[in-house]
Protein backbone atom coordinates (compact mmCIF):
# COMPACT_ATOMS: atom_id res chain seq x y z
CA UNK A 1 0.00 0.00 0.00
CA UNK A 2 3.02 2.28 -0.45
CA UNK A 3 2.33 3.14 -4.09
CA UNK A 4 1.09 6.62 -3.18
CA UNK A 5 4.40 7.48 -1.49
CA UNK A 6 2.86 8.72 1.76
CA UNK A 7 3.89 7.56 5.22
CA UNK A 8 3.26 8.07 8.94
CA UNK A 9 6.08 7.84 11.46
CA UNK A 10 5.90 6.99 15.17
CA UNK A 11 8.41 6.46 17.97
CA UNK A 12 8.58 2.91 19.29
CA UNK A 13 8.57 1.98 22.95
CA UNK A 14 6.39 2.85 25.92
CA UNK A 15 8.57 5.64 27.25
CA UNK A 16 9.19 8.83 25.30
CA UNK A 17 12.46 10.80 25.19
CA UNK A 18 12.70 14.25 26.71
CA UNK A 19 11.39 17.24 24.72
CA UNK A 20 15.00 18.40 24.39
CA UNK A 21 15.99 15.25 22.52
CA UNK A 22 12.97 15.51 20.24
CA UNK A 23 13.63 19.20 19.61
CA UNK A 24 17.08 18.24 18.28
CA UNK A 25 15.45 15.70 15.95
CA UNK A 26 13.00 18.22 14.54
CA UNK A 27 15.66 20.93 14.23
CA UNK A 28 17.75 18.58 12.10
CA UNK A 29 14.90 18.08 9.62
CA UNK A 30 12.84 21.27 9.60
CA UNK A 31 13.81 24.99 9.45
CA UNK A 32 12.55 25.74 12.96
CA UNK A 33 13.73 28.12 15.65
CA UNK A 34 14.71 26.61 18.99
CA UNK A 35 11.37 27.69 20.49
CA UNK A 36 9.38 26.25 17.58
CA UNK A 37 11.25 22.95 17.69
CA UNK A 38 10.76 22.64 21.45
CA UNK A 39 7.03 23.42 21.16
CA UNK A 40 6.66 20.78 18.44
CA UNK A 41 8.58 18.31 20.61
CA UNK A 42 6.37 18.93 23.67
CA UNK A 43 3.19 18.21 21.79
CA UNK A 44 4.10 15.46 19.32
CA UNK A 45 3.82 12.66 21.93
CA UNK A 46 5.87 10.32 19.79
CA UNK A 47 3.77 10.93 16.67
CA UNK A 48 6.59 12.32 14.54
CA UNK A 49 4.60 13.04 11.39
CA UNK A 50 1.65 11.63 9.47
CA UNK A 51 0.86 11.50 5.77
CA UNK A 52 4.30 12.72 4.70
CA UNK A 53 6.46 11.93 1.67
CA UNK A 54 9.18 9.27 1.55
CA UNK A 55 12.05 11.78 1.57
CA UNK A 56 10.77 13.56 4.68
CA UNK A 57 10.13 10.23 6.42
CA UNK A 58 13.69 9.08 5.65
CA UNK A 59 15.18 12.31 7.03
CA UNK A 60 13.19 11.93 10.25
CA UNK A 61 14.27 8.30 10.59
CA UNK A 62 17.92 9.26 10.13
CA UNK A 63 17.65 12.03 12.73
CA UNK A 64 16.03 9.58 15.15
CA UNK A 65 18.74 6.98 14.59
CA UNK A 66 21.40 9.57 15.43
CA UNK A 67 19.62 10.00 18.78
CA UNK A 68 19.29 6.21 19.27
CA UNK A 69 15.51 6.34 18.78
CA UNK A 70 13.62 3.53 17.06
CA UNK A 71 10.71 4.38 14.76
CA UNK A 72 7.72 2.68 13.19
CA UNK A 73 6.76 3.67 9.64
CA UNK A 74 3.26 2.90 8.36
CA UNK A 75 1.71 3.58 4.94
CA UNK A 76 -1.81 5.05 4.57
CA UNK A 77 -4.51 2.50 5.22
CA UNK A 78 -2.37 0.68 7.77
CA UNK A 79 -2.76 3.24 10.56
CA UNK A 80 -5.42 1.87 12.93
CA UNK A 81 -8.22 4.11 14.16
CA UNK A 82 -8.54 4.13 17.92
CA UNK A 83 -12.00 3.53 19.43
CA UNK A 84 -13.94 6.33 21.07
CA UNK A 85 -13.64 6.52 24.84
CA UNK A 86 -16.63 5.37 26.90
CA UNK A 87 -16.88 6.96 30.33
CA UNK A 88 -17.59 4.98 33.49
CA UNK A 89 -18.07 6.32 36.99
CA UNK A 90 -18.59 2.98 38.72
CA UNK A 91 -15.98 0.20 38.55
CA UNK A 92 -14.99 -2.90 40.47
CA UNK A 93 -11.93 -5.10 40.17
CA UNK A 94 -9.90 -7.86 41.78
CA UNK A 95 -6.75 -9.73 40.83
CA UNK A 96 -8.57 -11.68 38.13
CA UNK A 97 -10.90 -9.24 36.40
CA UNK A 98 -12.22 -5.73 35.83
CA UNK A 99 -15.88 -4.69 35.62
CA UNK A 100 -17.61 -1.37 35.08
CA UNK A 101 -20.92 0.28 34.34
CA UNK A 102 -20.81 2.55 31.30
CA UNK A 103 -22.92 5.62 30.71
CA UNK A 104 -26.31 4.41 29.57
CA UNK A 105 -26.23 1.42 31.92
CA UNK A 106 -24.22 -1.00 29.75
CA UNK A 107 -22.11 -3.45 31.74
CA UNK A 108 -18.59 -4.45 30.71
CA UNK A 109 -16.29 -7.09 32.20
CA UNK A 110 -12.95 -8.51 31.20
CA UNK A 111 -9.97 -10.40 32.52
CA UNK A 112 -6.72 -8.49 32.95
CA UNK A 113 -5.05 -10.58 30.25
CA UNK A 114 -7.17 -8.68 27.69
CA UNK A 115 -5.93 -5.26 28.83
CA UNK A 116 -3.79 -3.81 26.04
CA UNK A 117 -3.22 -0.20 27.16
CA UNK A 118 -3.35 1.67 30.47
CA UNK A 119 -2.72 5.41 30.25
CA UNK A 120 -3.39 8.31 32.60
CA UNK A 121 -2.64 12.02 32.80
CA UNK A 122 -3.40 15.25 34.66
CA UNK A 123 -5.34 17.27 32.09
CA UNK A 124 -6.11 20.98 32.13
CA UNK A 125 -9.67 21.71 31.04
CA UNK A 126 -11.72 24.83 30.39
CA UNK A 127 -15.50 25.00 30.72
CA UNK A 128 -17.47 28.02 29.52
CA UNK A 129 -20.56 28.67 31.62
CA UNK A 130 -23.18 30.90 30.04
CA UNK A 131 -25.94 32.57 32.02
CA UNK A 132 -28.52 35.23 31.26
CA UNK A 133 -29.07 37.92 33.87
CA UNK A 134 -31.48 40.84 34.03
CA UNK A 135 -29.68 44.13 34.37
CA UNK A 136 -31.55 47.20 35.60
CA UNK A 137 -30.39 50.76 36.41
CA UNK A 138 -26.88 51.05 37.83
CA UNK A 139 -26.18 51.92 41.48
CA UNK A 140 -25.15 55.45 40.43
CA UNK A 141 -28.43 55.94 38.56
CA UNK A 142 -30.49 54.69 41.50
CA UNK A 143 -28.57 56.98 43.87
CA UNK A 144 -29.11 59.99 41.60
CA UNK A 145 -32.81 59.20 41.40
CA UNK A 146 -33.05 59.00 45.21
CA UNK A 147 -31.22 62.33 45.65
CA UNK A 148 -33.45 64.05 43.08
CA UNK A 149 -36.59 62.71 44.73
CA UNK A 150 -35.34 63.90 48.15
CA UNK A 151 -34.66 67.43 46.89
CA UNK A 152 -37.64 67.95 44.58
CA UNK A 153 -40.11 65.40 45.80
CA UNK A 154 -40.40 64.17 42.23
CA UNK A 155 -39.17 60.63 41.47
CA UNK A 156 -37.09 60.32 38.32
CA UNK A 157 -36.77 56.89 36.71
CA UNK A 158 -33.45 55.90 35.15
CA UNK A 159 -32.66 53.04 32.84
CA UNK A 160 -36.15 52.10 31.74
CA UNK A 161 -36.96 48.39 31.71
CA UNK A 162 -34.50 45.72 32.82
CA UNK A 163 -32.38 44.29 30.04
CA UNK A 164 -31.32 40.66 29.61
CA UNK A 165 -27.55 40.34 29.38
CA UNK A 166 -25.69 37.12 28.55
CA UNK A 167 -22.57 36.57 30.63
CA UNK A 168 -19.81 34.01 30.06
CA UNK A 169 -17.63 32.62 32.84
CA UNK A 170 -14.55 30.54 32.00
CA UNK A 171 -13.85 27.84 34.60
CA UNK A 172 -10.34 26.35 34.52
CA UNK A 173 -9.53 23.19 36.43
CA UNK A 174 -7.22 20.18 36.40
CA UNK A 175 -8.63 16.66 36.37
CA UNK A 176 -7.04 13.23 36.18
CA UNK A 177 -8.05 11.03 33.26
CA UNK A 178 -7.31 7.33 32.78
CA UNK A 179 -8.05 5.22 29.71
CA UNK A 180 -8.05 1.42 29.81
CA UNK A 181 -7.87 -0.25 26.41
CA UNK A 182 -9.35 -3.72 26.14
CA UNK A 183 -8.94 -4.38 22.41
CA UNK A 184 -11.52 -2.20 20.66
CA UNK A 185 -13.11 -1.20 23.96
CA UNK A 186 -11.71 1.96 25.55
CA UNK A 187 -12.90 2.73 29.09
CA UNK A 188 -12.36 6.26 30.42
CA UNK A 189 -12.19 7.12 34.13
CA UNK A 190 -12.24 10.75 35.29
CA UNK A 191 -11.28 12.01 38.73
CA UNK A 192 -14.31 14.33 38.78
CA UNK A 193 -16.74 11.63 37.63
CA UNK A 194 -16.14 8.61 39.88
CA UNK A 195 -17.95 7.29 42.93
CA UNK A 196 -14.78 5.49 44.18
CA UNK A 197 -16.79 2.80 45.96
CA UNK A 198 -14.17 0.38 44.63
CA UNK A 199 -11.71 1.77 47.20
CA UNK A 200 -13.78 0.68 50.19
CA UNK A 201 -12.31 1.95 53.46
CA UNK A 202 -9.49 3.69 51.57
CA UNK A 203 -11.91 6.19 50.04
CA UNK A 204 -11.27 9.76 51.21
CA UNK A 205 -12.96 13.13 50.69
CA UNK A 206 -10.52 14.21 47.95
CA UNK A 207 -11.40 13.06 44.43
CA UNK A 208 -7.84 13.55 43.21
CA UNK A 209 -6.37 11.61 46.13
CA UNK A 210 -8.90 8.85 45.50
CA UNK A 211 -7.96 8.78 41.83
CA UNK A 212 -4.27 8.37 42.57
CA UNK A 213 -4.97 5.50 44.98
CA UNK A 214 -7.22 3.86 42.37
CA UNK A 215 -4.62 4.40 39.62
CA UNK A 216 -1.93 2.72 41.73
CA UNK A 217 -4.16 -0.33 42.22
CA UNK A 218 -5.04 -0.57 38.53
CA UNK A 219 -1.41 -0.03 37.51
CA UNK A 220 -0.36 -2.99 39.65
CA UNK A 221 -2.88 -5.19 37.79
CA UNK A 222 -2.01 -3.94 34.30
CA UNK A 223 0.35 -6.83 33.66
CA UNK A 224 1.75 -6.72 30.12
CA UNK A 225 -0.31 -3.73 28.99
CA UNK A 226 1.41 -0.73 27.43
CA UNK A 227 1.54 2.01 30.08
CA UNK A 228 2.31 5.68 29.56
CA UNK A 229 4.59 7.78 31.73
CA UNK A 230 1.65 9.67 33.21
CA UNK A 231 0.19 6.53 34.78
CA UNK A 232 3.58 5.44 36.10
CA UNK A 233 4.16 8.77 37.83
CA UNK A 234 0.61 9.06 39.18
CA UNK A 235 0.67 5.50 40.54
CA UNK A 236 4.09 6.07 42.14
CA UNK A 237 2.92 9.37 43.70
CA UNK A 238 5.73 11.20 41.92
CA UNK A 239 5.72 14.92 40.98
CA UNK A 240 3.86 15.59 37.74
CA UNK A 241 5.26 19.00 36.79
CA UNK A 242 7.43 17.51 34.03
CA UNK A 243 4.39 16.16 32.18
CA UNK A 244 3.38 18.43 29.31
CA UNK A 245 -0.33 17.73 28.96
CA UNK A 246 -1.78 21.15 28.19
CA UNK A 247 -5.19 19.72 27.38
CA UNK A 248 -7.17 16.66 26.36
CA UNK A 249 -5.71 16.75 22.83
CA UNK A 250 -2.26 15.98 24.24
CA UNK A 251 -3.58 12.96 26.13
CA UNK A 252 -5.44 11.74 23.03
CA UNK A 253 -2.19 11.83 21.01
CA UNK A 254 -0.31 10.03 23.79
CA UNK A 255 -2.92 7.27 23.90
CA UNK A 256 -3.20 7.03 20.11
CA UNK A 257 0.50 6.31 19.68
CA UNK A 258 0.31 3.48 22.22
CA UNK A 259 -2.76 2.12 20.42
CA UNK A 260 -0.94 2.21 17.08
CA UNK A 261 2.12 0.46 18.52
CA UNK A 262 0.00 -2.20 20.17
CA UNK A 263 -1.94 -2.76 16.95
CA UNK A 264 1.29 -3.07 14.95
CA UNK A 265 2.46 -5.68 17.45
CA UNK A 266 -0.68 -7.68 16.78
CA UNK A 267 -2.24 -7.09 20.18
CA UNK A 268 -5.34 -5.17 19.13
Amino acid sequence: MENDGRHSLYLRGEDLPSPGVMADVFSAVYPLSHEEAFHKARHCWGILAENIGSDEAEKLEQACRRSALETLRLPPGCVPVQPQAQTSRKISFDEASFSCELEGGEQFSSGWDALEIAAAAPVKEETVKKETIEQGPSLAQRTASLVTMTVTGLPIAFGGKKESVERETVIREMNYIMDLGFGQRRIRLRSDHMDYACLGAEKSYSSQTNFRVMAAKLDALAGGAFRNRGLKLIAARQPLQALSYDGLDDFERDYRRLFILRSAAGGV
